[in-house]
């Protein structure tokens, strides 16, 4: 028992040890590029240069924070310094510098990053990058305004989930080879949504993950504990009719239940408590990878295990138990996270790179950090 539990403390280090390489914090003056116009950026694409060079990238930030040696790769964010989408009243293209980076997922050919329009007047993207070279490809122009807040990819189905939240929360659904087809330059118009799924009893569906053929929508609280709530999938749907009519109740884990019980909705779902001020959820088998960030200070990475206990109410559906494992500090304003499995690397995006959060803290990331994860060593941690 003894060497058992030496045994997962020094995985436990080894997962945390890989990713942090002692992150410290030290303000470093970066020069950072202006924004471009609409005229040095094609119509209907985006910016594809950084704010800053790779050479202050590397010295004034990366190195900073990060012990030399360790192995990191980047990905320039698209978008950052100006994008085409289009104006839902005119129905025109239009062009925009405020862009937010939020969401990120990955399919077999492309990551996908979501943003929305920092002034809220255009229309949402998601900018697609080559998997292999992590360079812009095209731009999804998604026809809301909304926070576009999470993404999620179903590999089985190849469907694309998105927290496509507006007036009321909503899910939707884009499948690959409707991406594959869509090209904004020749179409002038907004890609269209394979499916909707309206969620009027959430505020919001802020991000997502996708598990076991359940769709995972980390409920965020900056006070008390937050939530997960699962829903599975059925035939790759949500069944709507087995779920609230009504808004309930998301002050707390316990009033969540409760809301959910009333409406018998909890012989479909279920809810578990994990951990505050949730910006970000990665699933990977029986792992958990959770972001939290709230504010300018520094942003968490919370390793976790999985332990599925059965919802009594429908043996079908599961309640999760997040047992943390382990976390590190990291730079602010981290959002979502992705995982690769095949090339075992786990992608960071953050928001400080965008205009709204630039002037907010010195250590400005316009790239995707992506580095490696012994994904070996996090199952076997996981599964102990």
């Amino acid at each position: 028992m003894k060497k058992r539990s030496i045994g997962i403390i020094a995985a436990v280090f080894i997962v945390i040890f890989a990713f942090s390489g002692y992150f410290y914090f030290k303000k470093q003056e970066v020069t950072l590029a202006k924004n471009l116009s609409s005229n040095q950026v094609p119509k209907w694409t985006a910016s594809t240069s950084p704010l800053m060079n790779q050479k202050d990238w590397e010295n004034k930030v990366l190195h900073h924070h990060i012990k030399k040696g360790t192995t990191v790769k980047d990905a320039v964010i698209p978008g950052l310094r100006g994008a085409w989408s289009i104006n839902p009243k005119t129905g025109k293209a239009a062009y925009a510098s405020k862009w937010t980076p939020q969401g990120i997922t990955q399919t077999d050919k492309y990551t996908l990053i979501s943003a929305y329009d920092g002034n809220h007047q255009l229309d949402s993207l998601i900018f697609v990058l080559n998997k292999k070279t992590e360079r812009y490809v095209k731009s999804l122009i998604i026809p809301a305004v909304s926070h576009l807040g999470g993404l999620a990819y179903d590999p089985v189905r190849k469907n694309i989930w998105l927290s496509n939240d507006t007036n009321i929360a909503r899910l939707s659904v884009l499948k690959e080879r409707t991406i594959d087809n869509y090209n904004a330059k020749i179409s002038k118009q907004a890609i269209k949504i394979d499916e909707n799924f309206k969620l009027p009893w959430i505020k919001a569906t802020s991000t997502i993950a996708l598990s076991d053929n359940a769709l995972e929508i980390p409920y965020f609280s900056a006070s008390q504990t937050s939530s997960v709530v699962t829903i599975p999938l059925v035939n790759g749907k949500i069944e709507l009719n087995r779920l609230p009519k009504k808004k309930i109740n998301t002050s707390s884990t316990g009033k969540m239940l409760a809301d959910f019980k009333k409406s018998g909705a909890l012989n479909y779902i279920f809810i578990s408590p994990a951990f505050k001020k949730m910006q970000g959820l990665a699933l990977y088998q029986t792992a958990a990878i959770f972001t939290s960030s709230f504010g300018n200070k520094n942003s968490t990475v919370t390793f976790a295990n999985v332990k599925k206990t059965a919802n009594l109410a429908n043996t079908a559906t599961f309640n999760y138990k997040f047992n943390k494992l382990g976390s590190l500090s990291v730079l602010p304003y981290l959002e979502q996270v992705s995982i690769n499995q095949k090339d075992k690397s786990l992608s960071m995006l953050f928001e400080s790179g965008s205009m709204k959060y630039r002037g907010k803290t010195p250590y400005v990331m316009d790239r995707l950090l992506i580095m490696p994860v012994n994904l070996k060593n996090l199952s076997a941690v996981a599964a102990q």
